[in-house]
């Protein structure tokens, strides 16, 4: 906890479903709003997979909050990823860390998914939590 992911998760390569790679002001946007939840998924984790159906949504409401997720696919194959069939997701809350060497998963120890992170404004970890 306490942890700030804003270095690590600017460096990283991660596109939309548009194949667009975004900048680094893009990604620093991602997690500087207000109550986000990084959501690290993949398409063929079934949890993760049940999570989604159960939540359909982009929002989730946690202890009266309102909190935005933001589902960060560790998918390497493309088209899996975009064949998700999550009518919620868009370029605006769903991306894919792209790239042989996946940093972020490294430095947060995610070794097993579904995973979720919970952000404060300022991009550091508040916590990691089930939902």
């Amino acid at each position: 906890m306490g942890k700030d992911i804003s270095d690590v998760f600017v460096s990283i390569p991660i596109e939309n479903a548009s194949d667009q790679l975004l900048t680094d002001s893009e990604k620093k946007s991602l997690i500087t709003r207000e109550n986000i939840i990084l959501d690290c998924w993949a398409s063929w984790c079934v949890p993760c997979r049940a999570r989604m159906e159960e939540i359909k949504s982009d929002k989730v409401t946690i202890d009266h909050k309102q909190y935005h997720i933001i589902y960060l696919s560790i998918d390497a194959n493309d088209a899996m990823w975009k064949s998700a069939p999550y009518p919620f997701l868009n370029n605006e809350n769903s991306f894919r860390i792209t790239g042989p060497d996946n940093q972020f998963i490294k430095d947060f120890g995610i070794r097993r998914i579904p995973r979720a992170i919970l952000l404060n404004q300022s991009g550091l970890i508040s916590s990691d939590f089930i939902f």
